[in-house]
């Protein structure tokens, strides 16, 4: 395996770090302190003490990071490739998985990601994006013909066209419960084409802050 080992060039690395000890590609770790490397910022990671980890978590990118070298690492704001443990089954997406206590990998069932896919059952990694940033990338259009009166109200939203993310739909058949989330209204009576996002915390579709086009 090659190594992820790098100058301290921040354009390139995106978040820098330096483990405790080596790290796998796609390795999940934990903030373990801070410091100032030649002018650059970089933060110490280590594996977690106990399940979900404490504070802030990283993802180590391709290749692995020797001890006190240094990496590149996200915080998976954005969709990126992680480890999980294949002795916690196959993930599946919109499942939860956090890091694993004395692990570098995801376990099932702990607070932390959304899987979105990508599984690789073979490597052990999928993707993932940071819980409440997911339904960012779980995104539909859909044709609208009612007026969303109240920040509550929902409606059957048809036409259904997937725009990206996990979470499954099948094409411009399908139909789908849409719920408004916003206030006071949402103007939409003459078969608005309107986009949503999945909000994984509420389990619902709602409309985003795009206008809808008429």
């Amino acid at each position: 395996m090659g190594t992820n080992n790098q100058s301290l060039d921040p354009d390139r690395l995106g978040i820098p770090f330096k483990p405790d000890e080596e790290v796998p590609s796609f390795g999940v770790m934990q903030l373990d302190g801070f410091s100032v490397d030649d002018g650059v910022p970089i933060v110490s990671t280590t594996q977690a003490d106990k399940d979900g980890g404490e504070g802030t978590i990283y993802i180590n990118g391709i290749g692995d990071v020797a001890a006190n070298k240094h990496g590149g690492c996200t915080m998976a704001q954005t969709p990126v490739k992680a480890l999980y443990d294949t002795a916690d089954g196959t993930p599946a997406a919109g499942d939860t998985w956090g890091l694993k206590k004395d692990s570098w990998k995801l376990g099932k069932d702990i607070d932390g990601f959304v899987v979105l896919g990508g599984i690789d059952s073979t490597a052990g990694t999928m993707y993932v994006v940071a819980n409440g940033m997911a339904g960012r990338y779980d995104r539909i259009k859909c044709d609208l013909t009612v007026i969303l009166t109240t920040a509550t109200a929902s409606a059957v939203c048809d036409g259904v066209v997937p725009i990206s993310g996990a979470n499954p739909t099948t094409g411009t058949a399908d139909t789908l419960t849409v719920y408004n989330a916003r206030t006071p209204k949402w103007d939409s009576d003459d078969e608005a084409e309107c986009t949503a996002m999945y909000n994984y915390s509420s389990g619902h579709w709602e409309f985003d802050f795009s206008p809808c086009a008429t």
